[in-house]
């Protein structure tokens, strides 16, 4: 009976340890992306909130985008540019669930992607 009390108590802490790790982790990833962005001073002219998509690594630019190919409301389908992307994101065909403000671009300007402010990033499910 003790040993069953010992399992029982064994588990749920690591269950308890692991989630309240994960909780942490994730303060921590919103605490990096609040950071300033090169898009901060550009309007807002949309959000996007737990999108999936997929980070793909353009190399003859040198640049990590996100790809969107089904969106949900009136965001764009295509890649986003985002200007902070975590380092451990930073991999090809990596599949994402993300939030942020997609920025206004300039007549004048030519972009590979929306620019893209990130506000959370995590991997998705598969």
């Amino acid at each position: 009976m003790k040993n069953r009390i010992t399992t029982v108590l064994c588990i749920c802490f690591f269950f308890f340890s692991t989630s309240c790790k994960k909780e942490a982790d994730e303060l921590i990833m919103e605490s990096k992306l609040a950071s300033e962005c090169t898009f901060d001073e550009r309007k807002t002219v949309s959000r996007f909130d737990n999108e999936q998509g997929t980070v793909t690594y353009w190399q003859e630019y040198d640049i990590y985008m996100i790809m969107v190919s089904q969106p949900s409301g009136n965001t764009p389908v295509g890649s986003l540019e985002p200007c902070n992307l975590p380092a451990e994101f930073k991999k090809d065909n990596l599949k994402v669930i993300f939030s942020g403000e997609l920025k206004q671009t300039y007549s004048t300007e030519y972009r590979l992607g929306w620019p893209l402010k990130l506000a959370k990033i995590k991997l998705a499910e598969n």
